[in-house]
């Protein structure tokens, strides 16, 4: 089957909290070690409750890390070492951005 799709893009709002959250990240994105071959990119991750859960930055970690990735890692070793709980999960929201490519 075929689902027809609109061409129209979907509607996106954002907050004062977003905007908030996403500059956050452009900033982050600037912690990132420039390289000729990868953009730099930072990477927050809030909960429900609007509170800061996790952040990385592009090759922040070992090894050629995306700001995703190395956020998603901080998560898990903190689900492992008990300072974050399984339902501290429940609708989380990541705002990515990377850095302006002239800086």
């Amino acid at each position: 089957l075929r689902k027809s799709m609109s061409s129209d893009p979907p509607q996106v709002s954002s907050s004062e909290e977003d905007v908030r959250w996403m500059l956050k990240a452009v900033k982050l994105a600037y912690e990132s070690n420039p390289v000729d071959s990868a953009y730099c990119v930072g990477c927050i991750v809030v909960g429900e409750d609007g509170k800061e859960i996790a952040t990385g930055y592009s090759r922040e970690l070992e090894g050629n890390t995306h700001a995703e990735e190395c956020a998603i890692r901080k998560m898990n070793d903190a689900l492992k070492n008990g300072s974050l709980k399984s339902e501290d999960l429940k609708d989380l929201r990541m705002y990515v951005s990377s850095r302006d490519a002239a800086s």
